[in-house]
């Protein structure tokens, strides 16, 4: 019974340094989080760079329907 009592104790002294070593890499984890929120919120949206690239992606099309027009346009004639 001493022994199974020995075990258990020394079992328990394990999981309180587990449970304090994965305290302190919870803390660690959260700071590092947090660093990497401030370095996420200026980046731009998905909703900007879905407008951006539709824009640009008509302003092209717009450019190839009408190229005959701007070449004479740019041409003089």
């Amino acid at each position: 019974m001493e022994t199974r009592i020995g075990r258990l104790e020394a079992t328990a002294e394990h999981l309180s340094r587990d449970v304090t070593d994965l305290r302190g890499d919870m803390k660690d984890v959260r700071s590092r989080l947090d660093r990497l929120e401030v370095k996420v919120d200026h980046l731009p949206s998905k909703g900007f760079i879905v407008t951006a690239l539709g824009v640009a992606v008509s302003l092209l099309a717009a450019v190839m329907a009408f190229a005959d027009r701007i070449q004479a346009l740019i041409s003089g004639g």
